[in-house]
C-alpha cells in the first residue's frame, strides 16, 4: 500500500475505532470515506487499478482480484450474519474497506480471523444480548495480514 492511501486508511478506521469504543454510532459520511480510502489503497497498490483494467480482457476473475473484488468478498461474508442481528451493519461496511484494501483473498482470511478473534473477546465479556464486538477484530486482522504481505516482499 502507498503510504498517502495507507495512512488516510488507518486514521479513518482509528476514527472509526474510536466512535465505536465510546458507544458512538459512525456517521455515514466516515464509512463513506473509508471505504473511499480503501479503494484508493487497493487500486495504488495494484498499479492504479490493475484490478479493474485487466477485467474488461481476462474475464471477471481478473476483476475481482482487485480492490473492488475486496469490498465485495468482506461485504458478503458478513452479510448473512449482520442481517440475523449477529454484528452490526457498521462492521459490514468496515470489512468492505478493508477488504478493497487487502484485495479479495486477504478479505476473506481477514473476516476469517477477526470471527474467531471476536468469538474470543466475546467469552470474556459479552452479555447474553448483546451483539458480537467485530471492528477491532477487523482491524487488527487487517494489520496483521498487511504487516505479513510487507515482510514477505
Amino acid at each position: 500500500m502507498p503510504t498517502a492511501a495507507a495512512i488516510t486508511l488507518c486514521a479513518l478506521t482509528a476514527a472509526r475505532l474510536a466512535l465505536d469504543a465510546r458507544g458512538a454510532r459512525p456517521p455515514q459520511a466516515l464509512h463513506a470515506l473509508t471505504l473511499a480510502a480503501g479503494l484508493w489503497a487497493g487500486a495504488a497498490g495494484a498499479g492504479l487499478g490493475a484490478g479493474l483494467s485487466a477485467g474488461l480482457g481476462a474475464g471477471l476473475g481478473a476483476a475481482l482480484a482487485g480492490p473492488l473484488g475486496g469490498a465485495l468478498v468482506g461485504a458478503a461474508l458478513l452479510a448473512v450474519p449482520v442481517s440475523l442481528f449477529v454484528y452490526r451493519g457498521d462492521d459490514l461496511k468496515l470489512s468492505a474497506a478493508l477488504g478493497a484494501a487487502l484485495g479479495a483473498e486477504r478479505a476473506l482470511w481477514m473476516v476469517a480471523y477477526a470471527v474467531v478473534l471476536s468469538a474470543l473477546l466475546s467469552l470474556a465479556r459479552r452479555a447474553p444480548d448483546e451483539r458480537l464486538p467485530l471492528a477491532l477484530p477487523l482491524a487488527l486482522s487487517a494489520l496483521a495480514l498487511a504487516l505479513l504481505e510487507g515482510a514477505a516482499r
